[in-house]
């Protein structure tokens, strides 16, 4: 992840999906609704098919990046929390409708 919060294309994992394979990830520092429109925006410029790994800081993620994906027809894969360097992340795999 690189600080400046832009998508990450090609750095996918080689994983499946299952093991947390992604084709684009963000990182976002803000909180509600800075989640929900980076994710919308990263997600346009994917394929259908495709998959945003989305790591974030709020905690409201895990429920609005759940409601986002299910009011806008895209897959949410699953979701997750690691530790790094003290602080809670909260990450997120979204399939491209």
């Amino acid at each position: 992840m690189n600080g400046s919060g832009a998508a990450a294309a090609g750095q996918s994992s080689g994983a499946s999906l299952e093991d947390g394979g992604f084709d684009a990830e963000i990182f976002v520092e803000g909180s509600c609704p800075a989640p929900v429109l980076r994710s919308a925006k990263a997600l346009r410029g994917l394929s259908s098919g495709q998959v945003l790994k989305v790591a974030c800081l709020d905690p409201v993620s895990v429920k609005d990046l759940a409601a986002f994906a299910s009011q806008t027809g895209n897959r949410l894969i699953k979701q997750a929390q690691a530790e790094d360097g003290g602080r809670t992340l909260y990450l997120h795999w979204i399939a491209r409708r």
